[in-house]
């Protein structure tokens, strides 16, 4: 990053001059200011993201799960109806 800086500072007759190293660190610090705010925002857009699918999820499941008791519902008064029939029968015989 510095090397050319350095090389200049060393190669020059005079008095050390800070001047081009603090603009090379502030261009630098400038970057990574507008990269942490890229990040920043990528991270917030995927927890936007996530928490939409989640509740995507959340709610396939409930319907999953009433869709699950109506149908085990339904085969049990299938069943208990089928029972009914039989011991009505046994009951004839």
């Amino acid at each position: 990053m510095t090397d050319k800086l350095l090389i200049q500072a060393k190669n020059s007759t005079g008095d050390f001059d800070p001047k081009p190293f603090i603009r090379h660190f502030e261009a630098i610090a400038e970057e990574l200011q507008k990269s942490k705010r890229k990040i920043v925002n990528k991270i917030e857009d995927l927890e936007d993201a996530l928490q939409a699918s989640e509740s995507g999820s959340q709610k396939k499941q409930v319907e999953i799960n009433l869709a699950f008791e109506v149908d085990v519902q339904r085969a049990f008064e299938a069943l208990e109806s089928r029972l009914s029939e039989v011991a009505n029968t046994a009951v004839r015989i």
